[in-house]
């Protein structure tokens, strides 16, 4: 089918104060073998402060078109989180396949 009911569960733990985990789980319905499988990803985000020995950047002139206005003041920023995802199957019975 091109869409199928599901049932999301989502959970997130705090590992440390650096260490955010959210989890989601998704159990399809009404499909074929819907009930031998589910779903899970798991976000994890991490906040990883900057070294402080590195020296301040200039800001780009006017008249600058190569800079980039996404990475502006991105090097004097204090902590960078890092986003880790991952997916995964789980079968939850055996299941031949045909």
């Amino acid at each position: 089918p091109a869409y199928a009911k599901a049932v999301k569960t989502q959970r997130a733990t705090q590992l440390s104060n650096n260490i955010l985990v959210i989890e989601h789980v998704t159990q399809l319905m009404d499909i074929p073998f819907s009930d031998r499988f589910r779903v899970i990803e798991r976000w994890v985000l991490e906040v990883v402060k900057n070294d402080s020995t590195k020296q301040p950047t200039t800001a780009a002139t006017e008249n600058d078109n190569t800079s980039d206005p996404l990475q502006d003041g991105m090097d004097d920023a204090l902590y960078t989180c890092k986003l880790s995802i991952h997916a995964e199957v789980d079968m939850l019975k055996s299941c031949s396949w045909e």
